[in-house]
């Protein structure tokens, strides 16, 4: 892959993996890292690229792999409790429902509690606009499991938001 090549098709990705390694990392400093880990590891790796079929998923995958490593060091350097903590999203959002000013504040709180594979998906799909099957290579799954968990993900989310509408309650 020339450098201009690299430009276009690996550069331009980088507000996507960004957004794809905050999704997961929740630290907007520690997703630029990663994100950069990534583009040097395929800056390394240019002359490999065009042997990929579906660079996009690639990219993606690429991400999602070195978020998850991160995540892995982080427990293990937290301890069994932390472990716990890092590897499922508080059930709640800690903040008082008031502080969350919009609907899409409480949204995003909403799918920051999914489980990963779940909240990675819904991402992927309602956030990126991955089609289903581009969605299934980057999760290593098949694109009929994609479906469910997308489905599961939504109808989720759409009941804590009724729940918080008519409650006040998450």
């Amino acid at each position: 892959m020339e450098n201009t090549d690299f430009s276009t098709k690996v550069l331009s990705q980088k507000e996507r993996m960004y957004r794809l390694a905050v999704s997961l990392l929740r630290d907007s400093a520690e997703a630029e890292d990663a994100v950069q880990d990534v583009m040097e590891r395929l800056w390394i790796k240019r002359g490999q690229l065009d042997g990929y079929g579906n660079l996009n998923a690639f990219i993606l995958t690429s991400v999602r792999n070195a978020c998850l490593d991160r995540i892995r060091t982080r427990k293990m350097r937290a301890g069994k409790k932390e472990l716990l903590t890092a590897a499922m999203p508080a059930a709640e959002d800690p903040r008082p429902l008031q502080e969350l000013s919009d609907m899409k504040s409480v949204a995003e709180a909403v799918i920051a509690a999914l489980p990963e594979k779940q909240r990675m998906i819904i991402h992927l799909r309602d956030v990126e606009g991955f089609p289903m099957e581009e969605i299934a290579q980057v999760m290593r799954m098949e694109a009929d499991s994609v479906r469910v968990y997308l489905s599961r993900a939504r109808r989720t989310v759409r009941e804590k938001m009724v729940t918080i509408m008519n409650y006040g309650i998450h």
